[in-house]
């Protein structure tokens, strides 16, 4: 995460994990407005344009999938 906030031409708006506990350490220690434990959440939000995949390689397909057939 720290890498895409020094990127200006990108705005992190959302960070998912299935551990919540994690997932809202790490929105509030960066400043992402948004946090949830379901990836599902986010393939309807309009606001985002780009869904990064940071997973190990079993979940990693279904969910580039989910987020190809979202849009």
């Amino acid at each position: 995460m720290p890498g895409g906030q020094r990127e200006p031409r990108l705005g992190l708006g959302a960070v998912e994990d299935v551990r919540e506990e994690l997932v809202r350490e790490a929105g509030a220690r960066f400043g992402v407005p948004t946090v949830t434990t379901d990836y599902r959440d986010l393939l309807t939000d309009p606001s985002i344009d780009v869904i990064d995949v940071v997973t190990g390689n079993s979940p990693h397909f279904q969910i580039s999938w989910d987020a190809l057939n979202a849009g």
